[in-house]
């Protein structure tokens, strides 16, 4: 269901503004997140973006661009939406870093 794709360093993997056509889940490699001139963070093996862009199909909130070659798996927004309808256990584990980072980000503002 996923495909493997190569970003050289500096390459956006995914753009703030455009709709988002699928997932990305970093295998290896890092890319920064990025919201105009800001870094928000960096995301490393295992971190996951663009699951929001997919859901409610609204425009993506940040950039995303690979700090170092970065291999990503990408998965289109209909398999990803099939993939939490049919698991239940990975709904919740999207919800609870979709809140963690929503807590991030209102901790941030608020300090």
């Amino acid at each position: 269901m996923a495909t493997e794709v190569d970003f050289p360093s500096g390459h956006y993997i995914a753009r703030q503004g455009e709709v988002g056509s699928g997932i990305f889940v970093i295998a290896t490699g890092s890319a920064r997140v990025v919201r105009g001139d800001e870094q928000l963070t960096v995301f490393g093996p295992g971190d996951f973006f663009g699951e929001l862009s997919v859901i409610d199909r609204a425009p993506r909130v940040a950039s995303v661009v690979a700090a170092e070659p970065t291999v990503c798996l990408a998965i289109a927004a209909w398999d990803f939406l099939d993939l939490l309808e049919g698991n239940p256990k990975l709904m919740k584990a999207v919800l609870l870093e979709v809140v963690s980072r929503l807590r991030v980000t209102t901790e941030h503002i608020r300090h």
